[in-house]
Formats: structure tokens, C-alpha cells, sequence
């Protein structure tokens, strides 16, 4: 089964503000979700309901599942 990643235009702009190469890092960790949304390596949030952490290097996704 495959999902659909949207990411918001407040996460396209700092996407575009990193490296080339950890974009695409980031990138391809997004395209990766849309196969499997809860990867061994994600985190849940405190106090957040249905928002999940996965890190490429230093950079943190907050993903809502809906």
C-alpha cells in the first residue's frame, strides 16, 4: 500500500534552505514514508496526538498521521 507525503509550504521553504545533499537526504526519507509511514527509527511526540519524529542527520520531519 502506498500513502501520500504532502508537505506544507513552511516545510518546502526550509527544505530549500539546507545543503544540497541533505535536501535530498531529506528527500528521499519523505518519498521512503510514503511506503512505510511508521519506519522502525520514528519517534512519537509528548503531549502531540498522532505526530510522529524522524531524523535525517540533524534535521527533524514532524509528521502528522491522519
Amino acid at each position: 500500500m502506498s500513502y501520500t507525503v504532502e508537505i506544507s509550504s513552511l516545510a518546502a521553504r526550509q527544505i530549500k534552505k539546507l545543503s544540497p545533499d541533505v535536501q535530498m537526504q531529506v528527500l528521499d526519507e519523505l518519498a521512503a514514508l510514503a511506503e512505510q509511514p511508521r519506519p522502525d527509527d520514528v519517534t512519537k511526540l509528548k503531549g502531540e496526538d498522532n505526530t510522529y519524529r524522524v531524523r535525517v542527520k540533524n534535521y527533524r520531519n514532524c509528521l502528522r498521521n491522519f
